[in-house]
């Protein structure tokens, strides 16, 4: 075979290869995916349960408070009283609520309560940091 026809030859084989291939990648068979199988109770239960240790916190921190200025204790006292009774509205106004509004209410709650958490704190570091001065 000459040098000339070897080369047709193998340049007829490449052409005739590329032919036979696949053009399109193969479509990936989509298997449905099983819903997160979370307990929607247990998550709950331990949102409930940070909130409650969260709260215990502030308490223990407006005792601290309570003891260092008593003008800021009553301010942040009061505060809380409020917001926990703003809680049950809050409870009963949310299950009357699309669920946008139900986000912005939650965040809304959720930001007031933040708030006053750090508030409460940086008062006990404030007065804690006073007092050590004197």
């Amino acid at each position: 075979m000459s040098s000339k026809t070897f080369v047709v030859f193998i340049f007829f084989l490449i052409f005739v290869a590329g032919c036979s291939t696949n053009k399109h990648p193969p479509v990936p068979v989509l298997i449905p995916l099983k819903p997160v199988q979370e307990n929607v109770e247990t998550v709950s239960q331990n949102t409930k349960r940070a909130m409650s240790d969260e709260i215990e916190r502030v308490r223990a921190q407006l005792r601290v408070l309570q003891n260092t200025d008593k003008e800021k204790y009553q301010k942040f006292n009061n505060m809380l009283v409020k917001l926990s009774s703003d809680k049950n509205l809050f409870i009963k106004v949310r299950d009357n609520i699309t669920d946008d509004n139900r986000n912005a209410l939650d965040s809304l709650y959720s930001f007031r309560e933040k708030t006053l958490f750090y508030r409460v704190n940086w008062a006990v570091m404030d007065a804690l940091s006073l007092q050590s001065e004197d």
